[in-house]
């Protein structure tokens, strides 16, 4: 099993919420497999959950981030804002992944991410080193550590 494929099993319940749609009644006009990755991957590029965080606090978004990581219910964000926070050629890039327009993935990433952060932070905490950084660390551990040649 992959480290991103532990992450969406913990995430089941993300996932079978947005696949039976908002009301029940409809499935959602994209793919949440697929946003999902889009998450996760944000996750690995910043270094871990804590990167990310950091990624967002930087963009304005601290009080929102407090919010997803306390125990408490979730403060929302606006897909402007997590634009703003994340950079508009990341939120492009993954847009260009999913075949929708920026915009579409600004919103989607809006209520993803929040999720995403408050499911992976129980107890309204961040772990000193998550199951997510042991796994990384554990796949670096398997490659010796390339020497320097001196000069």
């Amino acid at each position: 099993m992959s480290l991103f494929d532990a992450i969406k099993g913990q995430l089941g319940g993300i996932l079978a919420a947005e696949e039976a749609g908002a009301e029940g009644a409809t499935s959602p006009s994209h793919d949440p497999h697929a946003m999902l990755d889009s998450v996760v991957g944000m996750i690995s590029q910043h270094g871990g959950i804590g990167g990310l965080l950091e990624k967002l606090k930087a963009g304005g978004l601290g009080d929102s981030v407090a919010s997803w990581v306390g125990t408490g219910d979730n403060q929302p964000v606006s897909g402007d804002q997590v634009q703003s926070a994340l950079g508009g050629e990341a939120v492009a890039q993954i847009a260009s992944k999913l075949g929708i327009d920026p915009a579409k993935a600004s919103t989607l990433l809006a209520q993803y991410v929040p999720m995403v952060i408050d499911h992976l932070t129980p107890d309204g905490k961040i772990e000193g080193e998550s199951w997510m950084d042991q796994g990384l660390n554990l796949l670096k551990s398997q490659f010796p550590a390339r020497s320097t040649p001196e000069a």
